[in-house]
């Protein structure tokens, strides 16, 4: 019997776990909203645009994903305004307008098996 095909879903997920891991190696425990230093668990990478919302374009963009400790992505729900002056300190004050351009830009994609086995390759 031929083995079943993994799912768009768990293959989403494997292409998580290898991205997340590179965003936080990226930034070095440091949390874009409030600058704090975090660990482990405690130590997530977050997105600006939600990644429920933010679509393929988004969902794996090294700026829209960046460090962020557990308090601002959970309990503040991002941080979003301090994440998002952070980001305007980063890469330029048009950087929210142009995200959010690029999400509406590719609101039509779907994934493809394809997509995401380049993202695991990319950032293993």
């Amino acid at each position: 019997m031929a083995k079943k095909a993994e799912t768009i879903s768990k293959h989403k997920k494997r292409a998580w776990t290898v991205f997340s891991k590179f965003i936080r190696k990226r930034d070095k425990g440091i949390c874009i909203s409030c600058g704090k230093i975090a660990m482990g668990s405690g130590y997530h990478a977050g997105h600006f645009i939600a990644g429920s919302i933010c679509g393929v374009s988004l969902y794996f963009s090294e700026i829209n994903v960046n460090g962020q400790c557990y308090f601002c992505n959970i309990n503040l729900g991002g941080n979003g305004a301090l994440y998002a002056l952070s980001l305007q300190r980063k890469y330029g004050i048009d950087i929210i307008e142009k995200l959010n351009k690029q999400r509406l830009d590719h609101k039509s994609e779907q994934w493809t098996h394809e997509m995401l086995d380049y993202i695991i390759k990319k950032y293993e």
